[in-house]
């Protein structure tokens, strides 16, 4: 035995699953917190506000 313990892969995928969640809901708040809408962050970022909506709306593959 190499020491590690078991891992049950259906908790990985639920921590995955949540992570991603978070990390959405953290990047939306982020965008509030510097005020800056979809739009502004969009042309920051060169790519349409509806692609940024798509992002927090967890709806676009990063």
């Amino acid at each position: 035995m190499d020491g590690r313990l078991p891992y049950d892969y259906r908790e990985l995928a639920y921590d995955l699953y949540h992570a991603e969640d978070q990390l959405l809901e953290e990047l939306v708040s982020l965008r509030a917190q510097r005020g800056m809408t979809q739009k502004q962050l969009a042309d920051e970022m060169g790519v349409s506000q509806s692609y940024v909506s798509q992002i927090e709306n967890g709806r676009k593959n990063l």
